[in-house]
């Protein structure tokens, strides 16, 4: 699959690889603003971007499209908050 940020509709898609069965996997209404620079992790199926007029990062799992978002403790550690966060 091919998935891409997609600015101006505060969208990210997937699609196949020669472009058919394009579609929203995450939207406005995940609380997605402005994503930029997606990474796959393949082996744990999910999909991670970040939300630059947010200033945070998301997740995403591939197969549920449970969406956590990232948040820093007072020590700096990162801490995923949402569906399908536990095995963060």
């Amino acid at each position: 699959a091919l998935y891409w940020a997609d600015v101006a509709g505060e969208a990210i898609w997937r699609s196949a690889l020669d472009g058919s069965d394009a579609r929203v996997v995450v939207g406005r209404t995940a609380g997605l603003l402005e994503p930029w620079g997606v990474a796959v992790d393949p082996q744990r199926r999910i999909l991670y971007w970040t939300d630059a007029a947010q200033d945070r990062i998301g997740r995403a799992e591939i197969e549920t499209g449970a969406v956590a978002w990232v948040s820093l403790t007072a020590a700096g550690a990162a801490v995923f908050r949402g569906a399908g966060a536990a095995d963060c």
